[in-house]
Order: structure tokens, then sequence, then C-alpha cells
């Protein structure tokens, strides 16, 4: 994402692995930087700028490797966008790439005007030797696990403030509790709540004040542990931008993936 309005610049740690003492650095034949090799590894960080860009790293010894990437960097401000397709793989820290649909789902985040982002709720975690981010069961109907096992629990909305337009919006989810099988698919540690604690989960969705999935109960109608979508052709008016509400009938809403691509 673009670090600051208008600059076009994406700023990403690059890794490097060689067994030579020191690498120069080369961005579209400009030099990043010289950097001494420990533990046969050095980390640049690179000014990326939206389409080509060509990495050269010269040894002290003059050995050579070069990769071109092509990054497609997100506005700082989206209303300012326009190409717009953003994936985010909701409750993450980190990306996942689907390598069949040639996805990034990039890391989620609180939302910000004039931005994007989920409101109320949080990434959900569990303490186990340490604090860990999501779940680790098999997620069923899909090679996607990685994007199914976090999620946000209790968000009342996911808000892009995005130009007007025609858009399609994927909403992704999974049901990690089974209350058939009296089972919590949580791994919770000892000290946590009870299997007769757990609450039935059931909710509605709104987009933009219009009704778009009714009494939405992941467990009862498609089971637990299972990858659920949901393809909606919605439009932004007025400059309000793309407002998702998640609206409780009982327990809390949840989300795993949402994905907005502009379609005129």
């Amino acid at each position: 994402m673009e670090q600051e309005s208008g600059l076009g610049i994406c700023h990403e740690s690059v890794k490097i692995f060689s067994n030579q003492e020191t690498i120069e650095l080369f961005l579209n034949g400009v030099k990043i930087g010289q950097e001494k090799v420990s533990d046969f590894e050095v980390i640049f960080e690179v000014p990326f700028r939206d389409g080509s860009n060509e990495l050269i790293a010269i040894s002290d010894k003059g050995t050579k490797d070069q990769v071109v990437i092509d990054f497609s960097i997100i506005p700082f401000h989206m209303d300012e966008a326009r190409n717009i397709d953003l994936a985010i793989n909701v409750g993450a820290e980190v990306s996942f790439y689907d390598p069949d649909a040639e996805i990034l789902w990039i890391p989620d985040r609180p939302y910000s005007e004039r931005s994007w982002g989920y409101v109320d709720g949080a990434p959900y975690t569990v303490q186990q030797r340490q604090l860990k981010t999501g779940i680790d069961d098999n997620i069923l109907g899909t090679n996607n696990d990685p994007l199914y096992q976090t999620f946000v629990e209790g968000l009342s909305r996911y808000q892009f403030d995005v130009p007007d337009g025609s858009y399609m919006l994927t909403l992704c989810f999974q049901e990690p509790v089974s209350r058939g099988r009296q089972t919590n698919m949580y791994n919770l540690t000892e000290g946590s709540s009870s299997d007769n604690e757990i609450e039935e989960r059931e909710f509605d969705i709104v987009v933009n004040g219009q009704s778009a999935i009714h009494h939405l109960n992941l467990e009862k109608e498609y089971g637990s542990l299972r990858a659920v979508q949901f393809d909606l052709k919605v439009h932004s008016n007025s400059n309000k931008g793309i407002k998702v509400d998640f609206r409780p009938l009982s327990g809390k809403a949840l989300l795993s993936g949402i994905r907005l691509v502009r379609m005129d």
C-alpha cells in the first residue's frame, strides 16, 4: 500500500540469501544501498513503484542475480483509486497468495477514513505457548486454508471508501464451532468457556442499506469448518463508498475474507 498520498511508492523488505561478504542492490538501475551479509542473508528496504521493478543484486566478487517484480500499489486514499481489485485476508497480519486464481489476499486492518477496513470486533487469537492468530483446523471445500483459518469476530461493518461505480463483492466465511457435535473447534486452552456456553451464530448482512443475506447460520446451512463464499453485485453512489454491515441475531458475526473488484 502507498505510504503517503500522491507519492506512488510502497516500501517493502526484500531478503537476499548469499554466501558472499557484501551485496549491492539496484532498483531499475538506481543503487538502493550496500549491506554486509550476516548469517547468509541481508535485508533491504526497497521503494517499489507501480508497475515493473527490476532488482539487481551484485556481490563484492561481482556475481549477479536479478528479478523483475510487477507491483500494483494500493493508493493511500481509496477514493482516489481507479482500477480497484482489493482482496483482504481478514483477521490476518500476513498476506496469502492463491496460485490457482492468482489472487494476493493482503493483510487486514481496522478502518480509517478515506481508506478501508473492519469496524469493531477483533482478529481471533488463542493463547497457546504464545499468542496465535487464527485456528489450525483443516477447512473443507477449499485449498486456501490460510485464508479461512483467520477471521475477525464481532465486527459490525467492513467499509471501503471507494469512488462511485459498480463492484463485485466477495465474502468468505467458515464456522469454527460445531454445536451439533458439542465440539468447540477453537482449540481453547484450559480455563476457557465450556461447550455448553457456545452460543449459536446467526447474522444478517446489509450492503449500503440494502439487505443482502438473511439469517446466515453457517453451521446449520453448511456445517462447521467448511469454506463458504458469496459473490454480490454492489454499487457505490453519492460518494458513500461500500459499507457491508453485519447485524447479529445471535452470537457474534465473523468474516474470513473480503474482496472488492471494480466492474465498470
